[in-house]
């Protein structure tokens, strides 16, 4: 009986909040799993959940995932999250916030606590869809958030909360969220990636970073590469014959053995080898790890990895990383199915025998993933030698060391953007705070100068009405005399007549 007036008294609720709820758009379809309860009271939106999917983190378009309902302790999610009691630590819930009022924390903090917590989605309540697009406060946080976000309203949202913390652990409602396929799009952008490279880390991350920002408008390819080749020792402007043979011969070595063609070279690293292919299976498997593995990579691990390279590689201008420990602990720290992305990299090799029927080992073999990305870079008509963006088959080249900034300029002008927060912070920002002055600063001089003219006037017009009032009263003062001396003398006249 208590149960049913419940349910009677959540219907109702929602009955009244159903015209406020209409305002989300259902981008994300939730199908309630284990709760018939909870799924009676959806009957009313025909088995949905009203909902918003924000612009924030890695969306998994095309894909379901499937999670337990948890409520964020403490329920805004400004601190560091707490686990319940008999709580899994290894579970990937769906985690409720509350959006307060009292802006305790900006919404990156809500999500990158969520995040560290181990959530895989989070549903924000709130009674505004603009909340979700607040004023961002923090990219750097921003940029190492990759779980995807969505939106409810209150009402809908208290219904979740009741239902999850009136149940226990085991039988808090589970919920499968199906992401749309994302719609297709003529622009597409290809990263060209030293997997050695801390340049290419952080070029990879300000894109992924810039994507996010325009919902995922692009399609993004990552092509891995190794910058240095056997061919180097050959200057390409020698075209004697005997230079072009031997241009040929090894071309024709590194083409049957190296890592060009897909294969192992004896001048490569086999951990850098090993981890293109291991990075590569990790973004076909979920682009949301990937973006995870390489942020954590980048801020904790990498300084380890280049010091470690420093002491074993000394004599060497160019030292390769060991990535294979580091790895280990990342994918781990991630919950990513090892097992799995070991099957990748082993499938990736295309099988041959020898005479005997055995495999040959894997150096000798061609990767498809290596083959495919060095392809993909020979597409290239010059190649940089460095990080690089290509944007419709048009390649952003290296500029200076500002060329970070260089790529998100042409990546706004292909745009046309000049309203979205990271065109705004991240290139106009900096270049207002150059030399030269921009539009705004002019307008404001400008405006400035008329508005000082226009008291300076005001203050001569004063002080040129006070004089001519004074001249004018001196002019009447000497009048007024001279009358008086006038009347006096006539009246002097007509007394000495009279007498």
């Amino acid at each position: 009986m208590q149960v049913n007036q419940k349910i009677i008294l959540i219907l109702v609720v929602i009955a009244f909040a159903y015209a406020a709820e209409s305002q989300y758009d259902r981008k994300v379809d939730f199908k309630v799993v284990n709760n018939d309860e909870l799924k009676k009271i959806f009957i009313k939106y025909n088995d949905q959940i009203p909902n918003f999917l924000s612009p924030y983190g890695i969306i998994p378009w095309g894909k379901a995932i499937e999670g337990q309902l948890q409520i964020a302790n403490p329920p805004d999610a400004c601190q560091k999250l707490q686990y319940d009691q008999n709580q899994n630590q290894f579970q990937r819930p769906f985690l409720l916030i509350q959006m307060d009022s009292q802006n305790n924390c900006s919404i990156e903090d809500k999500i990158y606590n969520a995040q560290n917590h181990g959530a895989q989605l989070v549903i924000l309540i709130s009674k505004d869809k603009n909340d979700g697009y607040s004023t961002l406060k923090n990219y750097q946080k921003l940029q190492m958030i990759s779980i995807p976000v969505v939106q409810v309203g209150s009402d809908i949202g208290q219904t979740l909360t009741l239902f999850t913390k009136d149940s226990t652990p085991q039988k808090r409602p589970k919920l499968v969220a199906s992401f749309p396929v994302q719609e297709s799009t003529s622009n597409f952008l290809k990263m060209y990636v030293d997997v050695n490279s801390l340049e290419s880390i952080k070029l990879l991350k300000l894109v992924t970073l810039y994507n996010q920002d325009h919902k995922f408008k692009y399609s993004i390819q990552i092509n891995h590469y190794i910058p240095e080749s056997i061919l180097d020792d050959i200057e390409e402007d020698d075209t004697t014959e005997e230079a072009k043979q031997q241009r040929k011969e090894i071309q024709k070595e590194q083409e049957l053995y190296c890592y060009g063609e897909g294969k192992y070279c004896d001048k490569d690293n086999p951990t850098s080898i090993l981890e293109i292919i291991r990075q590569t299976c990790l973004y076909a498997k979920s682009y949301q790890s990937y973006v995870q593995y390489i942020d954590i990579l980048e801020s904790q691990y990498y300084h380890h990895i280049r010091a470690q390279a420093s002491d074993t590689y000394k004599h060497l201008d160019v030292q390769p990383f060991n990535f294979t420990s580091y790895s280990q602990l990342i994918m781990e720290k991630l919950q990513v199915n090892i097992d799995e992305i070991n099957s990748c990299i082993q499938n990736s090799f295309i099988d041959v025998k020898d005479a005997q029927g055995n495999s040959l080992p894997n150096y000798k073999l061609d990767n498809y993933f290596l083959k495919n990305h060095r392809t993909q870079f020979d597409l290239i008509e010059k190649h940089s030698q460095l990080p690089f963006v290509v944007l419709n088959n048009k390649e952003i080249p290296f500029k200076s060391q500002k060329y970070y900034n260089d790529v998100i300029k042409q990546l706004c002008e292909a745009d046309n953007d000049t309203t979205s927060d990271i065109c705004n912070n991240l290139y106009q920002t900096k270049k207002n705070n150059g030399k030269g002055l921009n539009t705004g600063q002019v307008i404001l001089i400008v405006i400035g100068s008329l508005f000082g003219s226009l008291v300076l006037c005001c203050i001569f017009a004063q002080v040129y009405s006070k004089y001519q009032k004074r001249r004018y009263s001196a002019e009447l003062e000497r009048v007024d005399s001279l009358v008086q001396a006038y009347i006096e003398l006539n009246t002097d006249k007509e007394n000495q007549t009279n007498t």
